[in-house]
């Protein structure tokens, strides 16, 4: 009988260490520093009250721009907005939770698959859960916009 990889690491467990990997506190520290200047952009400490859009029109994925109703802000922005929006949070709590989460799921993952599948991993899910919301949003499908829902 054939032992698979996952049989053959449970039987010898390899020595784990107690923190997350490196490259999920990057990714993490990536995230933050996006979100600090907007953070104190939202609480009025620094620049104005519409950092968070602007961000979110150049970074998060707007399924209207699927279609050729809207153009896009720059260059490119139809394929990265299926990465980039995994780098942007709605707030503070927001960030802080999604970090969380992905420390305590990341080291697992990365200890069982190593930390380039990992990455790999997570950019194709970004991908793929783009993807999907891109699919099943009613702008998409329809080819309107609802206005009160993407800024102009």
């Amino acid at each position: 009988m054939a032992m698979d990889m996952r049989d053959q690491f449970y039987k010898h467990p390899q020595k784990i260490d107690p923190g997350a990997p490196a490259f999920l506190w990057v990714l993490i520290g990536v995230m933050a520093a996006i979100e600090l200047p907007l953070a104190l952009s939202d609480s009025g400490w620094i620049g104005s009250d519409g950092w968070r859009m602007n961000v979110f029109l150049y970074g998060a994925f707007w399924p209207p721009l699927l279609g050729e109703r809207f153009a896009p802000l720059y260059p490119g922005q139809k394929a990265l907005m299926f990465l980039t929006h995994t780098l942007l949070h709605g707030s503070v709590v927001h960030f802080a939770m999604n970090s969380a989460v992905l420390l305590a799921l990341g080291k697992g993952v990365a200890t069982f698959l190593g930390a380039g599948k990992t990455i790999l991993l997570l950019a194709l899910s970004a991908v793929a859960g783009a993807a999907v919301f891109g699919l099943r949003s009613e702008e998409r499908r329809v080819g309107k916009a609802c206005m009160s829902r993407w800024p102009p």
